[in-house]
């Protein structure tokens, strides 16, 4: 499998403002603390800003990755957007990767791991872009 992970563009470091040891490879979004950062609860209103590279403790260095290839914990929809090759990604409210099965909702990413995902949750490869955004057309 091909794992094209490093395009040179470099994580960003904020600060945990919360416990966030357990959300390793999920989105984050911007804390209401300047600087601070916590996980995503969806594709607006703050939106995400990135995919948590670590798993720091409340008040510890989080490093994020704002742009490029990351690994990310995604999630089957049960509304039956499954996740395959080139699909769009947008962030679920839980901070965690879902197949974008709505025309006109903003997306966060593309999903470009070779082994799809149809049920459960895994930790798949996915090419970072945030935006606000709306794709094109539908799952």
């Amino acid at each position: 499998m091909a794992n094209a992970r490093d395009i040179g563009i470099a994580d960003v470091t904020f600060i945990a403002d919360v416990d966030l040891t357990q959300k390793q490879y999920y989105f984050v979004q911007c804390a209401s603390t300047a600087g601070n950062v916590g996980v995503a609860t969806g594709t607006c209103n703050p939106i995400p800003i990135g995919v948590l590279q670590n798993s720091p403790s409340r008040g510890q260095e989080a490093e994020v990755r704002v742009l490029g290839y990351t690994k990310l914990v995604c999630e089957a929809d049960v509304s039956g957007c499954n996740l395959a090759w080139r699909n769009f990604v947008y962030c679920a409210s839980d901070g965690q990767g879902q197949g974008a099965s709505v025309t006109g909702s903003p997306v966060n990413a593309l999903f470009v791991d070779p082994t799809g995902l149809s049920s459960g949750s895994a930790v798949k490869q996915v090419y970072l872009f945030i935006t606000t955004a709306s794709f094109l057309s539908a799952c």
